[in-house]
């Protein structure tokens, strides 16, 4: 509540903020995106897990909170906040899927301090599955977020990122076997750097999106094909992960404001790629088959941003999608 309140003041109040300087981060750090060469100076303050970063945004954080409090009608203002927030009947739901054969959804109701996991039956009644503070003891926070889940499509493997007082730099990536009740069986996930993208139950293996900074010794990063995607069988050697998708050298156009995932449809013998731009709704698909996928797949285009599509399902060897162009109520399209 006061970080918020807090946070809320400091866009309006600039000019009573003096913050120290931090100077003694600064540095010649430049990146090139698609040969144009970008400043970054204070590249190392995003290194939270750095005990000088940590104290000087613990120190910058404590002279904000003390020049706010000292404003006049600072305790009028913030209870009238708090009011409004606790007396708020409005919830909170970030995700909404299907979970061991029950819908469930991330959800915060107004006086909770974090989203908690629910499920609900046919006929909707509401059952509370997580408290991700209980769930996770080792996360020593009172403060943390459950912000998101993928589920593998037999629902036997469950994927959890969970985040810890708003510190996305290092989540906490949860694997849980729900048909033996195992909980964590891939720890080495855990840490920021592996991120669960998709399931594929016929192999009991998870492909995972790995990001890898400094490729080759002294270039300068180019942070999306520094994205790669392996392959991981549950339960195996972590260096026998093979990498499937290489985004510098494989045949799927992106550029510096698109991002991309990957999907592995349930009983479909077909991988997808979806490239969304960071500010737009469009998609552009690419395909390849599933038993073939490796760093040398050749990628077949489905469509691009021209064409409207917004959405996809996949079903055995067709893919449906929907559409805007030339409709506009929109429209649904297939394609085998």
């Amino acid at each position: 509540m006061t970080k918020l309140f807090i946070a809320f003041l400091s866009l309006f109040l600039p000019s009573i903020i003096h913050a120290q300087s931090g100077n003694s981060f600064r540095s010649g750090r430049t990146d090139t995106f698609y040969n144009v060469t970008v400043a970054d100076p204070y590249r190392l303050l995003e290194d939270t897990a750095n005990p000088k970063v940590k104290a000087w945004m613990m120190a910058e954080s404590e002279r904000t909170t003390t020049a706010l409090r000292n404003l006049p009608g600072y305790n009028k203002l913030y209870n009238q906040f708090k009011n409004a927030i606790e007396n708020s009947k409005l919830e909170e739901i970030n995700q909404v899927g299907r979970l061991n054969n029950k819908w469930f959804a991330i959800k915060r109701y107004p006086k909770q301090e974090n989203p908690m996991l629910y499920a609900y039956d046919a006929g909707g009644k509401e059952t509370l599955l997580m408290d991700p503070v209980k769930e996770f003891p080792q996360i020593k926070s009172k403060n943390v977020s459950l912000a998101s889940i993928v589920t593998s499509p037999g629902e036997r493997f469950v994927s959890y990122m969970v985040i810890a007082g708003g510190n996305e730099m290092e989540p906490l990536e949860v694997i849980n076997d729900t048909k033996t009740g195992r909980k964590n069986i891939e720890p080495t996930f855990s840490g920021g750097k592996k991120m669960p993208a998709a399931f594929d139950d016929r192999y009991d293996s998870v492909m995972y999106y790995y990001y890898a900074p400094f490729r080759h010794e002294g270039d300068p990063v180019n942070w999306w094909d520094s994205m790669l995607v392996y392959k991981h069988s549950i339960g195996a050697d972590n260096v026998k992960d093979e990498m499937i998708i290489d985004f510098a050298s494989q045949k799927i156009q992106r550029n510096l404001r698109e991002g991309a995932d990957l999907a592995m449809p349930y009983k479909s013998d077909w991988a997808i790629a979806a490239v969304k731009n960071l500010v737009s709704k469009e998609l552009r698909l690419y395909t390849t088959p599933k038993k073939s996928l490796s760093a040398t797949s050749e990628w077949i285009k489905i469509c691009d941003y021209e064409d409207g599509i917004i959405s996809y399902i996949v079903q055995g060897d067709n893919i449906y999608m929907m559409t805007y162009k030339d409709a506009p109520r929109f429209k649904i399209i297939s394609t085998t």
